[in-house]
């Protein structure tokens, strides 16, 4: 199992660094995240929220008592000079290897909580630390549990603007329980959230926003190969090795694919049709979930794979009154120019985004390449095909995907 999670986070406008701080920290035992969010915006608020997340943190995984924390933080922030205040609010969940959860909360907008995909109520413990009230809550979470924390920015968003009175922590609610009927994924969801807060500011955030959604889930893993063994002797090993692999199975490149089909025994079949916006077509073996294309298809895979997402938005007129105020809250009486946003779940149009849409779904993924050379008639020499490749392995790498490479 893997405690998946995903982050957003936009300034102010204006405001070079964010006013709130993420981290998260782990050891052998648990996960620690911490989301805190410093009085104001700009330089001020950023040091306090990031002395914040660095103390707490230390702190919890040190086991020491939450009080000292509190009175060290209020001891070392700095003081704002027209309130005359220290302060930062945060956010702490320590999900444990069990699924044991501690969340620790101080002003922040209330943790949203979602069991079976539908909202759920935990208990919170008030207590009293230097003054401040600070509530805790134990509890267990199950398996495709989700948990979503975000700073007072994204529930006041559109306050002023398109909303009367900004988002509001039920409207936001509502949303995510909608969004993840849809597509329950941590990076979709989100997405998604960020992508309406900035529809109902405008495009111009009056606060800074960061969005941090957590779903422990199954590990999914993945397979690909990529071009023929360097010798032909390792064909049959190559292809054993291969399809010994649990997960979903990828081939890429032409020649490859006939390594797989003639070592197998099977039928390799084009898709002629499926030439689209110069992607190459992609080929059909039976117990293989893709088959594309070599290392063109791995050059755009490269290209597309920050900007390409599994969800898109829906736009529709909203007709009934009720459900603008029931549901947005929208400022405006005439419901004449808004426009409801939905999550939709897209389906990839070629073999490029199939390719992205498994490489975000998977955590581990397993390269085998080939070393053959020229197999690919000179489009590409050895140096350009494995840059490509490893530009891939390095940008898997930073999405903390566990990687691996063998060679043949």
């Amino acid at each position: 199992m893997i405690i998946d999670y995903s982050i957003q986070q936009f300034n102010k406008q204006g405001k070079i660094l964010c006013g709130d701080s993420i981290e998260v920290f782990e050891d052998e035992n648990s996960k620690i995240f911490v989301l805190s969010d410093g009085l104001g915006s700009g330089v001020k608020a950023n040091i306090s929220s990031t002395y914040t997340k660095i103390i707490l943190s230390k702190f919890l995984m040190n086991n020491m008592p939450l009080e000292q924390s509190v009175k060290v933080l209020k001891n070392i922030l700095p003081t704002c000079r027209e309130r005359k205040i220290a302060y930062s609010t945060f956010t702490v969940i320590q999900i444990f290897n069990d699924l044991r959860v501690r969340i620790i909360e101080y002003d922040n907008p209330l943790v949203f909580y979602f069991n079976h995909l539908k909202l759920k109520e935990y208990e919170r413990k008030k207590i009293v630390c230097e003054g401040e009230d600070i509530f805790i809550s134990d509890f267990r979470i199950e398996k495709d549990d989700f948990l979503v924390l975000a700073s007072d920015g994204l529930v006041q968003a559109g306050r002023g603007k398109l909303l009367k009175d900004g988002w509001g922590w039920d409207r936001v609610a509502l949303f995510l329980e909608q969004s993840l009927q849809i597509h329950p994924s941590s990076e979709n969801i989100s997405h998604s959230l960020i992508h309406y807060a900035k529809y109902i500011e405008n495009g111009s955030l009056s606060d800074d926003i960061t969005i941090l959604v957590i779903n422990p889930r199954d590990r999914v893993q993945l397979n690909i190969a990529i071009g023929p063994p360097k010798s032909e002797s390792d064909d049959k090993k190559y292809v054993e090795s291969f399809c010994a692999c649990d997960g979903q199975k990828i081939l890429c490149g032409g020649t490859t694919a006939k390594v797989f089909a003639r070592v197998l025994n099977k039928k390799l079949t084009v898709d002629q049709n499926q030439f689209v916006n110069d992607i190459p077509a992609k080929s059909h073996l039976d117990g293989f979930d893709l088959v594309s294309e070599g290392v063109l298809t791995l050059e755009k895979v490269v290209k597309w794979f920050d900007f390409t997402h599994e969800f898109d938005f829906q736009y529709e007129y909203i007709k009934s009154l009720h459900d603008i105020n029931k549901i947005y809250g929208f400022k405006t009486p005439s419901q004449n120019n808004i426009k409801e946003i939905k999550l939709v779940k897209r389906e990839p149009d070629n073999p490029v985004e199939e390719i992205i849409f498994m490489l975000k779904k998977a955590d581990d993924i397993n390269f085998f390449l080939g070393k053959a050379s020229n197999y690919n008639n000179g489009k590409y020499s050895s140096d350009e095909k494995n840059a490509i490749i490893n530009k891939l392995i390095e940008k898997l790498k930073e999405q903390n995907k566990n990687v691996t490479v063998t060679e043949f």
